[in-house]
């Protein structure tokens, strides 16, 4: 919890502090072309895996791009960098994860209800308050399918 108020009030005093000015922003960015949305696309696919939160993106996108195209690049970059967490905990961190769930004993056994309940504990997974990285990075790991996730 202190963490999360410890970040909460910095971006606070530097919003109050920094000046920012949105409308230069937006400019800005629609003079990048097609390199904005995919500047934005890449920053949330390398970013979000490292567990930076994604709420930040989502007022970006909207704020950068407008509701409807910030959606549509956000549901992009959204399924992009769940893509790739899990094909790195599948390819590269699956032994590593299944090692460690040994100290964990209900993470042990949301993983392995995943093994036989995927599409189940998927949805069950996504209503819970675990991050997605989080939950992405132990679905890679488990034997679900890559369709199911």
């Amino acid at each position: 919890v202190f963490p999360a108020v410890a970040v909460l009030g910095a971006v606070l005093v530097l919003a109050r502090h920094v000046p920012v000015d949105v409308d230069a922003l937006e400019a800005g960015v629609a003079r990048l072309g097609w390199w904005g949305p995919a500047g934005f696309i890449l920053s949330y696919v390398l970013l979000t895996p490292l567990f930076v939160p994604s709420g930040g993106f989502g007022i970006a996108a909207g704020a950068l791009f407008g509701v409807v195209r910030g959606t549509v690049y956000l549901s992009i970059a959204a399924l992009a960098a769940a893509t790739v967490v899990f094909f790195i905990s599948r390819v590269f961190l699956g032994g590593w994860i299944g090692r460690g769930l040994k100290k964990y004993p209900k993470l042990a056994a949301v993983h392995r209800a995943a093994d036989r309940k995927g599409l189940r504990l998927l949805v069950l997974l996504r209503m819970t308050p675990l991050s997605y990285p989080l939950q992405n990075y132990l679905l890679g790991a488990s034997r679900v399918r890559f369709s199911t996730s």
